[in-house]
């Protein structure tokens, strides 16, 4: 074949001179096509020597075509400047020109009937739209080639050549709708199609993602969230732009988001470490310990980190166990670690010191760091606990608030501040850090945001952080109005509804309040207001609280719990010997929404009493002072019982006021003697000499006994003040131990001032009566008491039962006081004359003991609004005495049971 014939070659094919031969070739598929493909591509774009080498391939995978032969022979004459003309040929387009022989061809085939294949029928337009496309014109490229191709849907470059005409137009989002178009149409080179739908996509998602760092940048997490998920939409497979949504909505607040968005993360690639330990950190933030727990031993597991990634990780797994109060589980993480490293060294003294596990925010429990680089494989990212950055004092002033070492912080804030003064983020860490001082740093905290909200009076996390100082320093109403004025900018949190109620309830808008947080807990349950369980937790029981209007309360004690509002009528605070009470109380609020204030009604008795044994009092001859045994005892000591059941009883009303927010209360109430062993009861002169002179004023062998009665409307009064420190009571429902103290203390006086009606009479040896005098005048009584009980402990909540079961092994120290006056006048004695004196008491001085008992409690009656409205508290401990002369009062087994309705 002479060269001149081989610059027609294409065009001869595609005239119909070898239609016959091409109807009977087996079509092109596969490797062939594929190569084939680019070798006509190459020849198109004028690339010959390339053209020359695909045609080469193709040939030798299907030498059966003869149309890949021409191809090849074309393009090596192209190649090697033979037959090249002025413009680039393509195969196909044949010219006008030729040899007599070739037209005598061209009229042969017109005049023959052609029967044409779809590639056959495409292949034209497909050659001018590569030409086209090469010569920039890019609309007349797009046009031709998805002409060829919906001519033949198999050829995908064809396809790829109209998307890229596409793409040269700026038009991503109808190259898509192409792309898609030729996946429907049955393009078989899937694969090619699918990757560049990815790369058109991510570069797509390139603009939100910037706007996204840009508004983190700018400290607008808020701003960011939409842009983020616009950029994870786009590209899914990205794990630069899913951390940037984990992040925003972290920094945002929507802590229940972030935790979706980094399951959605671990969904897209279960070896994303950094997803992982961000929900873990998330998770722990929301008080979910078993949760956060599992991803963090999950992220130590992965086999390919590094040993700095795992330091690093090991010591976020310390931070979040730390940060639950879980102590025992630090240590176990800290073992394997260098016990020299400063970080690990830290962290050991913060779990000696961090005993009580707190709510965590941001603050208090600081975000992992990201320490991003980049690399051949694009932008990577590490995690890094707040305080393994640089050694900067913004770096020093993070990691010391995370230790809560509130002086250390401030004064490397400050230098912070002083280091880059116009960094809005050192501002606001110098803020954060004066906030958590004292009194004094708070107010410059205070004028800070003052001076910041000046310039910009709708930032709501400035408006927000002064509503909290407000609130702290006890300014619920400039707290309230912060509030208010962050909600009216439209960029507050959701939860800013419930912060407003809080803020009422210091105010004493407590009815308000009700209706803020009742309304925030039916979104809630409407899924329009998501609340983490925290949140829902402290609005439930707050709910409670307020909405309370009465209550019964009722317990039964064995020994010396026995409640201090049982003292009159010579019961003491504590029984020596075995001895159970009971007391049912019913309290009325009577102002809605104020659970400060109550009237209550309360009666009280003694259930059994053993006999209590006093081994310091003796039967002692009042004239001689010797001592004579007796009293149904031995000289060994006096064993003394006070009457059972309904005889014992006391009825009391009265009103209580608590001080909010101190756990200080105030109280008096007015008490009836209804039983009748408080009415009457033996007269005992105090001082000896007084016995001696009125055993004197009868013959030897006698003996003066007295005894007093009083009416029925007989009472007395008593006042009394309390405080109670609890810490630990409760806690987070994923919370399986905590510790926990309380303290309750109470102190007051007592007193009564009845007609008595007084008898004294003349007894012989054998106990005959032989004269008796009767007489009226009063009975004076006086107390004054003091008890305390301090326990200190570890709580349980048992996998095995109810959440709102607890166990509470403790150890306790308990103390009682009193001292009591009581004073008979206008008795009168056999002689005839009438005296007055002060009658002997059983002065308590301070009994005190110490040992260890176990508390079980059960919280129910709760719904979807409310938290537990009642519980059930059963305690029993074992006290040994420290003190000598009223050790009978505080030693022994005590255990009460309380129920609370």
């Amino acid at each position: 074949m002479s060269m001149k014939l081989l610059k027609p070659l294409v065009a001869f094919v595609l005239a119909g001179a070898s239609v016959t031969a091409l109807a009977q070739e087996l079509p092109l598929s596969g490797a062939a096509y594929r190569v084939a493909e680019q070798a006509y591509a190459a020849y198109a774009r004028g690339d010959y020597a390339e053209a020359a080498r695909q045609a080469r391939e193709a040939v030798r995978l299907r030498p059966d075509v003869q149309r890949l032969h021409d191809l090849l022979a074309q393009s090596q004459a192209r190649a090697s400047g033979r037959g090249a003309s002025n413009a680039p040929r393509t195969p196909g387009r044949a010219t006008a020109a030729g040899t007599p022989r070739q037209a005598a061809r061209r009229q042969a085939a017109a005049a023959a009937p052609v029967t044409q294949t779809p590639f056959e029928k495409g292949y034209p337009l497909a050659t001018e739209a590569y030409a086209s496309y090469y010569r920039g014109e890019m609309a007349l490229a797009e046009q031709q080639a998805e002409q060829a191709f919906r001519i033949d849907p198999t050829q995908g470059t064809w396809a790829m050549l109209w998307v890229d005409s596409l793409e040269a137009q700026g038009k991503p989002d109808t190259a898509l709708q192409a792309l898609q178009t030729a996946v429907d149409l049955g393009a078989q080179n899937i694969t090619d199609l699918e990757a560049r739908k990815l790369r058109i996509k991510r570069a797509q998602a390139v603009a939100p993602a910037q706007a996204g760092y840009a508004a983190m940048m700018a400290f607008r997490p808020a701003d960011a969230v939409a842009p983020a998920r616009e950029a994870v939409a786009l590209a899914p497979e990205s794990a630069s732009h899913r951390l940037l949504l984990i992040s925003a909505l972290m920094l945002d607040d929507q802590l229940e988001d972030a935790v979706q968005a980094a399951t959605d993360a671990l969904v897209q690639d279960s070896e994303d470490i950094n997803a992982l330990v961000l929900r873990g950190y998330l998770l722990q933030r929301l008080g979910r310990d078993a949760g956060a727990n599992a991803d963090f031993d999950r992220a130590l597991a992965q086999d390919w980190l590094d040993e700095q990634q795992l330091h690093n990780i090991r010591l976020l797994a310390v931070d979040a166990a730390l940060a639950a109060g879980d102590a025992e589980r630090a240590g176990v993480l800290l073992g394997p670690m260098d016990a020299n490293d400063e970080a690990v060294i830290s962290r050991r003294t913060a779990s000696r010191k961090r005993s009580l596990a707190r709510e965590l925010d941001a603050t208090h429990f600081p975000a992992p760091l990201q320490a991003c680089r980049d690399t051949p494989y694009g932008t990577q990212c590490e995690m890094r606990p707040a305080d393994q950055t640089l050694d900067t004092p913004a770096a020093r002033a993070y990691a010391a608030y995370g230790r809560q070492q509130w002086a250390e912080a401030i004064t490397q804030a400050q230098a912070a501040v002083q280091a880059a003064p116009d960094d809005p983020a050192m501002q606001r860490l110098l803020t954060s850090t004066l906030a958590a001082g004292n009194a004094g740093q708070r107010a410059q905290a205070v004028q800070r945001l003052n001076t910041g909200l000046q310039k910009e009076p709708d930032n709501v996390d400035m408006l927000m952080q002064r509503a909290n100082l407000h609130q702290r320093a006890g300014e619920a109403g400039l707290g309230l109005a912060d509030l208010e004025a962050a909600a009216a900018t439209g960029k507050a949190p959701p939860t800013i509804e419930l912060d407003q109620a809080y803020a009422r309830i210091g105010m004493g808008e407590r009815g308000q309040a009700s209706q803020q947080i009742r309304k925030s807990l039916e979104r809630s349950e409407r899924g329009e207001l998501a609340l983490t369980p925290e949140q829902r937790r402290y609005a439930r029981s707050s709910l409670t609280e307020l909405e309370r209007r009465w209550g019964i309360t009722a317990s039964v004690g064995w020994r010396g719990a026995r409640q201090t509002t049982a003292t009159l009528g010579g019961a003491a605070l504590s029984t020596p010997g075995d001895a159970a009470f009971s007391s049912v109380e019913a309290y009325w609020r009577p102002i809605a929404y104020q659970p400060n204030v109550e009237l209550y009604a309360r009666l009280t008795n003694v259930l059994y009493d053993g006999g209590g044994k006093y081994e310091a009092l003796r039967n002692i001859d009042p004239c001689t002072g010797e001592d004579i045994g007796g009293l149904d005892d031995t000289r060994n000591g006096m064993t003394t019982r006070t009457a059972t059941g309904w005889p014992s009883s006391i009825a009391a009303l009265g009103a209580r006021f608590r001080v909010p927010d101190t756990g200080l209360g105030f109280g008096i109430e007015r008490r009836q003697f209804i039983g009748s062993a408080n009415r009457h009861g033996g007269l005992y002169a105090q001082t000896a000499a007084e016995q001696c002179r009125l055993s004197a004023t009868v013959g030897s062998g006698e003996a003066v006994q007295g005894r007093y009665q009083l009416d029925d409307a007989a009472g007395g009064w008593m006042t009394y003040v309390s405080y109670g420190w609890y810490h630990g009571a409760a806690s987070s429902p994923d919370d399986r131990s905590w510790p926990s103290m309380q303290l309750y203390a109470q102190g007051g006086y007592a007193w009564s001032n009845n007609d008595a009606d007084f008898r004294v009479g003349r007894v012989d040896f054998n106990g005959t009566q032989v004269q008796e005098v009767r007489s009226s005048g009063q009975l004076k009584r006086s107390q004054l008491f003091a008890s305390s009980e301090f326990r200190f402990g570890w709580s349980y909540r048992p996998r095995t039962a109810s959440d709102n079961w607890t166990i509470n092994p403790f150890a306790v120290v308990g103390a009682d006081w009193y001292r009591q006056r009581d004073r008979a006048e206008g008795v009168v004695y056999p002689d005839g004359s009438r005296q007055s004196f002060r009658l002997a008491a059983e002065d308590g001085d301070l009994a005190l003991g110490a040992g260890v008992g176990i508390g079980v409690r059960r919280l129910f009656r709760e719904d979807r609004l409310h938290g537990p409205r009642s519980s059930f508290d059963a305690s029993v401990q074992y006290r040994f005495a420290l003190n000598g002369d009223q050790a009978e009062r505080n030693r022994g087994l005590f255990i009460n049971m309380t129920l609370s309705y």
